[in-house]
């Protein structure tokens, strides 16, 4: 898929998320979460791949250290999802509310904005950072990660989407750009 397909997916599927109920949201979180656990191994193998390939193509230590997942940096990631269940859902939380000079009632109300993009570097934490952030605010989100991170980041995602479809949820407003090209960024 272009990149206009996979945001018109995301787009497409963007009402899966929106209009869960904070329950679910938190539902989705945790599974997501168990499923970064549970499926550790296939994403530090992916890893693995990346981190041999930016090795082979001369990337410094710096670039390598932040592309590289361990055991310990994905139980973060984890940690970071279930914190995010224990925040309060931003939906529909009134803002501001006021009666105009007209007698017309004016209510400010937190929504979600429909559909982020996240564009980013050699960091595949964020892959799983980003999803988790947009389940909570009720966002579809499209991801295009580097081509340093293209391995972990097809498998984090893959794993998130199968444990929310585990649940009989629709995981399709998740979408991952695999075009890495800077035109399609």
């Amino acid at each position: 898929m272009n990149v206009e397909e996979v945001c018109r997916k995301a787009k497409d599927n963007a009402s899966a998320i929106a209009f869960m109920s904070e329950s679910d949201m938190n539902k989705v979180l945790s599974a997501a979460a168990d499923a970064l656990i549970n499926n550790r191994s296939e994403i530090l193998t992916a890893n693995g791949e990346d981190v041999k390939n930016a090795e082979a193509a001369g990337k410094d230590a710096g670039f390598i250290d932040r592309l590289t997942l361990t055991e310990s940096r994905i139980e973060g990631i984890v940690e970071g999802l279930r914190e995010l269940c224990a925040l309060k859902c931003p939906i529909g939380e009134v803002m501001d509310d006021y009666v105009s000079k007209d007698g017309l009632r004016i209510r400010k109300v937190r929504v979600p904005m429909g559909v982020v993009g996240f564009i980013y570097e050699a960091r595949p934490n964020v892959t799983a950072d980003a999803i988790g952030l947009c389940v909570k605010s009720g966002n579809a989100v499209v991801l295009r990660g580097s081509k340093d991170a293209l391995e972990s980041n097809r498998t984090i995602v893959k794993v998130i989407k199968k444990a929310i479809s585990a649940l009989g949820f629709n995981p399709e407003f998740i979408q991952l750009v695999e075009d890495v090209s800077r035109e399609a960024a």
